[in-house]
């Protein structure tokens, strides 16, 4: 029988065929099987497949409203995944990659830079504090092989002024200090004059 065939096509389309009465259901055909009704996460977790990306909140609530978007590539020296904060508010956030034994990058496509970030390595898989501001993208890229399970790097800091107050405030704040605790000190512009 050729792909050109009717009666083979007949057979193919019959046995593919779904009846409301098969929703959520496992059909078996042939060496694989037809999985109806159920989501991608959903089966993947069946057959024992870690999702490719996740994330919760910097203090491991999850975030349901989050907007994040994610495109991963393999390379031929590892991988970089491409993150985006899809909404008008910043998020710190904790990224879970499905990769083990590379030590994570950011790669800032704006200004070009590239910069080691922390992680830490359990299960096959790699968690990395990320800070996206509202509508920010970033590259998180593993290419290096790691030398430890975990690493530690110090939290950047960034100087914002608002509401006539000039505030240092920590980006990626530990997961021990409440937001807007971790390292943050407001002043205001009259009290540098004195």
């Amino acid at each position: 029988m050729g792909s050109n065939d009717p009666a083979e096509w007949k057979r193919v389309v019959d046995t593919l065929r779904v009846t409301k009465s098969q929703s959520h259901s496992v059909r078996r055909i042939g060496k694989g099987q037809l999985y109806i009704g159920v989501s991608a996460d959903d089966v993947l977790a069946a057959i024992g497949v870690a999702r490719d990306f996740e994330f919760t909140d910097a203090f491991a609530k999850p975030e349901p409203d989050a907007n994040l978007m994610f495109v991963h590539r393999k390379l031929a020296d590892g991988d970089v995944y491409f993150v985006d904060n899809r909404s008008d508010r910043a998020e710190n956030l904790e990224a879970t990659f499905r990769v083990e034994g590379k030590a994570p990058e950011l790669w800032d496509a704006g200004t070009g830079t590239r910069q080691p970030a922390s992680y830490s390595i359990a299960s096959g898989r790699t968690t990395v504090p990320l800070h996206l501001d509202p509508y920010g993208t970033t590259f998180v890229a593993f290419r290096e092989p790691v030398k430890t399970a975990a690493q530690t790097l110090p939290e950047e800091k960034k100087t914002v002024v608002a509401g006539g107050m000039i505030r240092s405030t920590t980006i990626g704040p530990s997961a021990s200090s409440p937001p807007g605790r971790s390292g943050d000190r407001a002043v205001r512009p009259a009290d540098l004059m004195e």
